[in-house]
């Protein structure tokens, strides 16, 4: 197809057909053109062609239910579990100054 020359009265024309629903394939029938002559044209020219409501939405992503948290006792009584900055539960030894003493059922 010969590569179409968009003139201020085909622009005014293309815009109205825009507003009024207009289908690309209907648009590029019309002005004898490809319907990516009239996509490209309609997404550099927003002034003239705003966004229209998209037909094809894609379907509502599923709400994620969060896990129960479970509550996980240290193995070892020398052991405590630290949540780290990723969000991952770790066991790691016992720090006297920051944990305190083991008060378990040893003592």
């Amino acid at each position: 197809m010969p590569k179409l020359v968009w003139t201020e009265d085909r622009l005014s024309e293309a815009a109205m057909m825009w507003k009024r629903g207009a289908l690309t394939s209907e648009m590029a029938a019309h002005f004898k053109t490809s319907e990516d002559s009239i996509s490209s044209l309609a997404g550099s020219r927003r002034d003239l062609f705003p966004h229209r409501k998209n037909y094809f939405r894609r379907a509502a992503a599923p709400v994620r239910k969060e896990a129960p948290q479970i509550e996980i006792a240290p193995s070892y009584p020398d052991r405590v579990i630290r949540k780290t900055v990723a969000g991952v539960m770790v066991t790691l030894p016992r720090v006297v100054f920051i944990d305190g003493p083991y008060r378990g059922a040893a003592e």
